[in-house]
């Protein structure tokens, strides 16, 4: 019984079609964003430490040195803040212009942010490239108003964009 050559061909031109279709998607690669999550604290009767979820109302968030035109982000009211790190430099600077979502006088305060980190490329495919971590996250300055404080949570700035820093009120 003779096999026709067609069915020869057939396997290599699937072969072929399949491993072409094959091709990375690299629109699924996040960039590296700073997150700020807004918290409150609290003791309870017991004297246990309960942190809560807050709320500010954000007017403008930019790059010192920037016009608060430059906002980052749309004036609003934010649980968190997602931010870009610089990826040209070691550093990033933030100025907040907020006030808390329950303040009823809607005082503007400024809070300017500092940090510092080691940037870090990766190898991603030949098809996709590059992308960049930013390890080692630590505060250079933080100038807030008093009764409000700064903590890192997590020093690592990569594409998980889970929070990195939290700022207490």
């Amino acid at each position: 019984m003779k096999i026709p050559c067609c069915k020869y061909l057939l396997i290599p031109a699937l072969l072929l079609l399949t491993v072409s279709c094959a091709e990375e998607d690299c629109t699924n690669l996040d960039d590296p964003l700073l997150t700020i999550e807004f918290k409150t604290r609290s003791t309870t009767a017991a004297g246990q430490q309960r942190e809560r979820d807050t709320s500010l109302v954000v007017r403008h968030v930019y790059g010192v040195g920037m016009s608060p035109q430059d906002s980052l982000v749309r004036p609003g009211t934010y649980r968190n803040l997602i931010l870009p790190v610089n990826q040209r430099t070691d550093t990033t600077s933030f100025r907040i212009l907020y006030y808390p979502a329950g303040d009823t006088s809607r005082t503007v305060r400024t809070g300017t942010i500092s940090l510092r980190y080691r940037r870090q490329s990766f190898f991603v495919s030949d098809v996709c490239g590059f992308n960049v971590r930013f390890n080692d996250l630590d505060t250079i300055r933080v100038v807030m108003p008093p009764n409000q404080s700064l903590v890192i949570f997590k020093n690592t700035v990569d594409e998980a964009n889970t929070p990195n820093i939290r700022i207490y009120f």
